[in-house]
């Protein structure tokens, strides 16, 4: 065990919202992996990193380490998340379900999020949004520079696909976007999201409406499911981690994904086991 001072680290707290936690804390780390505990009471979503003490244990995520009282140095690890239970499914839009959206917020990405620890939204895919003056069109241009984790590009056309998709299964995170009537391809980088009524929780409800490769999703749909049955243990996104792995009921792995359009630092995790 080892002290840290660790980077900041964001997690998905109840409801909509993101927050920054930052702390001194003690690490748990034991062959070579960063280990982190995860409870009821709190939970893991990595797209920066977390650090948190506990009843437990004391747990922090990092890679800097110090040891023994030596000057903290820099050591590459992977890190290892002991929760609770495995997601039973990785498929983005079951994302209102908190042990599914933890990890798929780190293989995903949607169009706006919010800026870690504030009420405040950021661009995520989007790159540029218009909202019509009777509040019931929003126009988002998509980041020329963003892709899935096959390399293709994440077009208005994934946007379309997985809007329909979601008015289509009516499930999971339709229950935040039951205004959407719709949505309309303008051109390749610009989409169109109608809404039966204005809605001025919208853009606060799509940071959990997270956009899927819909050409991967299409081509593993079984027997009209929209790819249901596949993404339970498939990546489909353009987060800044990918899937490696996924054993039912067991663990599944995720690693970093070099070209994410968020950039990365050197303090980030390079890979996670859940």
């Amino acid at each position: 065990m080892g002290t840290i001072s660790a980077p900041y680290i964001v997690f998905r707290k109840t409801g909509r919202r993101r927050a920054w936690v930052r702390a001194n804390t003690t690490l748990c780390y034991t062959k070579g992996a960063l280990v982190l505990i995860t409870g009821s009471n709190w939970k893991f979503c990595g797209r920066k990193w977390i650090v948190r003490p506990t009843g437990l244990c004391v747990v922090a995520i990092g890679i800097f380490l110090l040891s023994g009282g030596c000057a903290p140095k820099t050591e590459r690890s992977y890190l290892v998340i002991l929760t609770e239970g495995i997601p039973p499914t990785l498929d983005p839009l079951a994302a209102l379900d908190s042990r599914v959206d933890n990890p798929v917020i780190n293989l995903y990405s949607a169009l706006v999020q919010y800026i870690p620890g504030t009420t405040e939204l950021s661009l995520d895919l989007a790159e540029s949004y218009e909202i019509s003056e009777d509040g019931r069109r929003y126009v988002f241009t998509l980041r020329p520079d963003a892709v899935f984790h096959d390399g293709t590009p994440v077009r208005a056309a994934d946007v379309k696909y997985c809007i329909d998709r979601m008015l289509t299964l009516k499930t999971g995170v339709w229950a935040y976007l039951t205004p959407v009537s719709g949505a309309e391809i303008l051109d390749d980088r610009r989409v169109a999201i109608d809404l039966y009524e204005p809605f001025h929780g919208l853009l606060g409800a799509l940071t959990r409406f997270y956009v899927a490769n819909s050409e991967l999703v299409r081509t593993n749909e079984f027997e009209g499911d929209l790819g249901q049955r596949w993404l339970q243990n498939h990546d489909a996104g353009s987060g800044p981690y990918s899937l490696v792995s996924f054993q039912p009921e067991q663990q599944f792995t995720v690693e970093r994904f070099y070209d994410y359009h968020g950039g990365w630092g050197d303090r980030h995790i390079e890979k996670a086991v859940f």
